[in-house]
């Protein structure tokens, strides 16, 4: 009688969205059951479509230790209906019970067959999720990695922190190049196309900021990697809060870059350097300077601390810069900015200079509606695959 009841209870609920009463007496019922009439109210549940009152069951079975959330979503997961699934996670987003999506979470570096399966469902919600709120489309009105805490471990909290980040940083689909010509649009605009919601839970998975500053240095040299948009907006977002430690990480992750790619001719390696020096400018002038400080700084008097072949690469780099630049501004500190060359690089350096000029001159046109172009400017090729077969001393 006791089962029958329950069951019905239950159908009765999984349809209603609304909190119910009585639930804490329905749940002292359901505890004391025996294990075989548990084991059928689970298997009853798992064949059930997904409703409004879902959830609110579901919290009642956690409670009762009839069955988790993991273990329904496996169900579902094993039975392929993939809109279920996903109506499904989207929803665990949203409710109050996120103990279900806690539940969920557990299960990241499990390794066996059905934590596996959520652990997959779980980074293609998440994917899709940061995707479209990566748009602006959709407002998201709670941090519910925050509201989590009180649910998960410490170190749950970390990974799940960091899984949220390598998925972000994944979302957007752009080459270095890009990013060095749309990098200054970027930064103007990318904090007013955020709904506040989302910028919320960004900060909160930037959390620990020594990790996020490993996993931004470890990922931009991952095959492939063209989240150079979100890696922007990531570090300038944690510039201005930095610990001097990570302060000091970061200012000797560019000199490492610069060195590598001298040694290695790499030329993602001196984007890369250009990019987050940009950015770290851009975030926080007190400890980094402004960007023409610390262009100065780097290339006025290399001659003195470089052989004349590296002085060569360099301008060479420069000179592509050039090619992909939009900023007028930017353009304006390659043009004023005094480089000291070695003997018979004088000329090297003029081109250069007279490069940015004509750049400065064709923008300023193309601005005012003048559509010729500058013939003089001839990008040199940059490569995706330089990453691949180097001894990539950032990954050791």
């Amino acid at each position: 009688m006791f089962l029958k009841n329950a069951i019905q209870t239950l159908d009765h609920r999984w349809t209603i969205k609304s909190y119910l009463p009585h639930t804490s007496s329905l749940i002292h019922v359901l505890k004391t059951l025996r294990p075989t009439e548990k084991d059928y109210i689970a298997d009853h549940v798992t064949k059930k479509e997904w409703n409004l009152g879902s959830p609110n069951v579901l919290d009642i079975l956690q409670q009762s230790g009839i069955l988790r959330m993991s273990d329904f979503m496996v169900v579902k997961i094993e039975s392929e209906d993939t809109l279920e699934v996903e109506l499904i996670f989207n929803d665990l987003l949203e409710i109050q019970q996120l103990s279900l999506l806690a539940d969920l979470i557990e299960n990241i570096d499990r390794t066996d067959p059905r934590s596996q399966l959520v652990a997959q469902c779980l980074n293609d919600g998440f994917r899709r999720f940061l995707a479209d709120m990566s748009t602006g489309a959709f407002a998201l009105n709670r941090n519910y990695l925050h509201e989590l805490r009180p649910h998960l471990t410490g170190e749950q909290m970390e990974k799940i922190r960091i899984l949220h980040l390598k998925l972000l940083l994944d979302v957007s689909d752009c080459s270095l190049v890009e990013a060095i010509a749309q990098l200054s649009e970027w930064m103007n605009d990318i904090d007013n196309s955020l709904n506040n919601g989302f910028k919320e839970l960004i900060r909160e998975f930037l959390f620990d900021q020594e990790k996020v500053v490993q996993c931004l240095m470890k990922k931009v040299f991952s095959d492939k990697f063209h989240g150079w948009k979100w890696y922007a907006y990531v570090l300038r977002t944690i510039t201005s809060s930095l610990k001097s430690q990570s302060v000091k990480i970061i200012k000797g992750f560019l000199k490492d870059l610069y060195s590598s790619f001298l040694v290695q001719k790499n030329k993602n390696f001196f984007l890369i350097m250009i990019v987050t020096a940009r950015v770290l400018c851009t975030g926080d002038r007190e400890r980094f300077g402004d960007y023409a400080q610390w262009y100065r700084n780097q290339f006025s008097d290399m001659r003195y601390r470089i052989s004349k072949e590296d002085f060569v690469s360099t301008l060479e780099m420069l000179q592509s810069l050039v090619s992909y630049e939009n900023d007028v501004g930017i353009l304006h500190i390659y043009a004023a900015t005094a480089i000291s060359p070695p003997t018979l690089c004088n000329d090297l350096v003029l081109n250069f200079k007279l490069m940015c000029r004509s750049k400065m001159e064709r923008l300023k046109l193309d601005a005012s509606g003048d559509g010729r172009t500058d013939e003089n400017v001839v990008p040199i090729d940059i490569d995706d695959d330089d990453f691949e077969n180097e001894n990539n001393i950032f990954l050791s």
